[in-house]
């Protein structure tokens, strides 16, 4: 039987230790207080932005060892990581544009923040 995603999609990640909206309020999510916020966000942000890997939507538990040592002050060299993701992002894009020759509109997104 395949794994349960309903919990380590992305969404589900930031509802449980940020917020989530219902209607017009906000509530605190279940894990907001929980003491370990700061490894949850680095988690997602491996599992999204460094190690992305398909499904892309879902948190990856191999990265939860990385995000803990990074969160206690363990420095990386993480940045040739995250430019060689974007760099490949956007080779995809411009494979994209090549393949449609001029004849249709590519609509690309990078998701990435400097």
């Amino acid at each position: 039987m395949g794994q349960d995603t309903t919990h380590n999609n992305f969404y589900s990640w930031v509802r449980y230790f940020c917020s989530d909206q219902q209607g017009v309020r906000w509530y605190i999510g279940d894990g907001y207080n929980s003491g370990c916020r700061l490894e949850a966000l680095l988690a997602m942000w491996l599992s999204k932005f460094l190690f992305y890997d398909f499904p892309g939507d879902l948190m990856q538990g191999r990265f939860f060892p990385l995000a803990i040592k990074i969160a206690k002050g363990k420095r990386y060299p993480l940045a040739s990581l995250f430019l060689g993701c974007l760099y490949h992002l956007l080779d995809l894009i411009h494979d994209d544009e090549l393949k449609r020759g001029g004849h249709y509109l590519v609509d690309s997104h990078v998701m990435t923040s400097f």
